[in-house]
């Protein structure tokens, strides 16, 4: 459906929408080098433009770059994105850029930046109100301080998260009684 309506599509802004929801298409059925093209492709369109779209293409390039294990290509793009970003109102987007340039710098053992890039996605997620998102964030945190920091501190990181997917859990009538 996405491909299809490129055909018919002439603003640009939603053209680079539609290649940033193919990139993720192909992100998700683990075809890097698919995704990775649909990325550039919407920034290509989006070059001369000032647009929302741009930090999240930007981001999902980071993204590829991390999966193919290339960190060293991956931070570029998140820093790219965080500036765009900066003084924008896209909490959600802000949020995954700050968790996914923690993963990467806990990845290339600079846990101390690490976890101050993971802290403050969480600071920004909060302002969101998306508790799910926040409950991702809560279980990535715990993740990586459960290798490097106190384990009471993982523990209550991911029990965070825990606590907010039993009230979903709860609410969709999924928890186990």
């Amino acid at each position: 459906a996405y491909q299809s309506a490129l055909e018919f599509v002439t603003d640009p802004e939603t053209k680079a929408h539609i290649h940033n929801r193919l990139g993720t298409v192909h992100e998700r059925l683990g075809q890097w080098d698919e995704a990775r093209t649909e990325y550039l492709l919407g920034l290509e369109i989006l070059e001369k433009m000032d647009s929302p779209e741009k930090p999240r293409l930007h981001n999902g390039l980071g993204f590829i770059c991390y999966r193919k294990g290339d960190y060293q290509e991956a931070e570029p793009e998140y820093g790219r994105a965080l500036v765009m970003l900066e003084g924008n109102r896209d909490y959600v987007t802000l949020a995954e850029v700050y968790k996914n340039l923690a993963i990467i710098q806990f990845l290339t053992g600079r846990a101390e930046a690490a976890f101050e890039a993971m802290n403050r996605s969480v600071e920004v997620a909060e302002r969101t109100h998306n508790e799910l998102l926040l409950a991702k964030l809560y279980n990535t945190r715990g993740e990586m301080w459960r290798t490097s920091r106190p384990v009471d501190e993982a523990i209550e990181s991911i029990q965070e998260a825990v606590a907010i997917r039993r009230k979903y859990d709860d609410r969709d009538g999924l928890a186990s009684s």
